[in-house]
């Protein structure tokens, strides 16, 4: 999932929050091997090692691996007070890339973070399945042990085995799943360390990208053998714009099994064809009790003049909620105008589906409780924003009965999404880690 390109709950983040992982630079050749802070370029500046991003970009050779740097840069055993210290310091981790297969000291530099038991967000990215495969049984031992620190909260995967998942603890309370998460069950490692604890994984905020089919049954079939507590997720985000339609029919199943606790579903996909009732991406949302938030992004995958406005997806949607539906609170929609070639757009709002959204959603009866909905237009150009803000005052005139019980809210696009943030696990994750950075600080020498 490109962040920049995603507009649900989980994405919409101040700029200066939206990678919680420190950039780091090599030093001694001038390539980008990612293990010394920009922030150390600065002599004599007072920070801290909190965030660590492994990544190795150009030729593969023992002294310059990130395991081997780790040992001889900020973990190595001269002092070793100051290793300890910069290692129980370590409180944000990023794997990315195959050079896990050939790192013979990646499992002890992680080892040495584990002993501390202060990791709290790992992200495993871009690992190719032949490098899983290839990479030594010490550093999936050592994976499995970070995933079960009782310290860790936060796991994000992409392009990464997906049994990872089975290892964490109960701690872990934020989930991200992005595209190619093999599942290698037959592997005697990952088999014989998975998690045994007497506590089940028991999310509350889910981010998954769709694709990866296998990834989604896997997580179903763990709900449904006891292994993980769906029932725990209060946040789900959901990118299925380019799902298959066996991906599709498994999303009710996943969403069935959230629906106890579940509070903000944003949603993001787009209509294909002429016909925008047809059931890909459907959900029936007469199962959510305590659904407050529903965001939804949406458009045509093939915009022309012509086609049936894809509001009508929206509104066979919202028709599914029960009446009366007394916990939604806000309804955020987005506007997704794609360009069928450069600067040259096919969207103009139909009034009649326009005023069905207006006239489903002003029912006070039906939802005694909503107290806003808020439209924005996404445009694929910075420079095309005039045209959004065209699309956005032609939608307005149709939403009167909105207007008139003072429901349609306007102004700033990250305004509400903020706001929501500030109640959401993940939003408190990330702003934790942009405030961290000025905190347990030593000298880095």
């Amino acid at each position: 999932m490109n962040p920049n390109d995603n507009l649900g709950l989980f994405k919409q983040v101040p700029k200066e929050l939206e990678k919680p992982i420190f950039d780091f630079l090599g030093l001694a050749d001038g390539e980008n091997l990612s293990l010394v802070s920009k922030h150390f370029l600065e002599q004599g500046k007072k920070v801290t090692l909190t965030g660590i991003y492994l990544y190795h970009h150009g030729s593969i050779h023992k002294g310059s691996l990130p395991g081997a740097r780790l040992l001889a840069g900020p973990f190595n055993d001269t002092d070793i007070e100051k290793r300890n210290a910069r290692a129980s310091s370590v409180k944000a981790l990023e794997i990315n890339g195959d050079w896990v297969a050939t790192d013979e000291n990646l499992p002890k530099a992680l080892a040495l973070i584990a002993r501390f038991k202060k990791l709290e967000y790992l992200a495993i990215t871009d690992v190719k399945s032949t490098s899983w495969t290839a990479a030594p049984d010490a550093t999936k031992k050592a994976i499995a042990a970070l995933c079960a620190l009782p310290s860790l909260t936060t796991i994000s995967l992409n392009s990464a085995p997906f049994r990872i998942l089975e290892f964490c603890s109960p701690s872990v309370k934020n989930i991200t799943l992005g595209r190619n998460l093999p599942l290698f069950f037959d592997n005697e490692v990952f088999n014989a360390l998975s998690w045994q604890g007497s506590e089940k994984l028991a999310p509350e905020t889910i981010s998954i990208s769709g694709g990866d089919l296998a990834a989604l049954q896997r997580l179903v079939a763990l709900s449904k053998d006891a292994k993980i507590n769906l029932g725990s997720v209060k946040n789900i985000e959901m990118d299925v714009q380019e799902a298959s339609a066996w991906y599709l029919e498994t999303v009710p199943e996943l969403l069935n099994a959230c629906s106890a606790s579940l509070e903000t579903l944003a949603w993001e996909a787009f209509v294909d064809g002429e016909d925008p009732t047809q059931p890909k991406g459907l959900i029936d949302l007469s199962s959510f009790p305590k659904l407050n938030n529903l965001i939804v992004s949406f458009g045509r995958q093939f915009p022309k003049e012509g086609s049936i406005d894809p509001i009508v997806w929206v509104n066979n949607r919202l028709n599914t909620f029960a009446n009366p539906q007394p916990s939604l609170k806000l309804v955020h929609l987005f506007v997704v105008v794609r360009s069928k070639f450069a600067n040259y757009y096919h969207y103009h709002p139909k009034s009649g589906e326009w005023e069905e959204f207006d006239q489903i959603l002003s029912n006070k009866g039906r939802f005694p409780s909503l107290g806003k909905v808020r439209i924005d237009v996404k445009v694929p150009i910075i420079d095309d924003k005039p045209f959004g803000d065209n699309v956005k005052t032609g939608i307005k005139p149709f939403l009167h009965q909105l207007q008139a019980v003072n429901l349609l809210e306007e102004g700033e696009v990250n305004d509400e999404e903020r706001e929501l943030l500030k109640k959401s696990p993940w939003g408190r994750e990330l702003a934790f880690w942009a405030k961290k950075n000025t905190e347990l600080t030593f000298f880095f020498e």
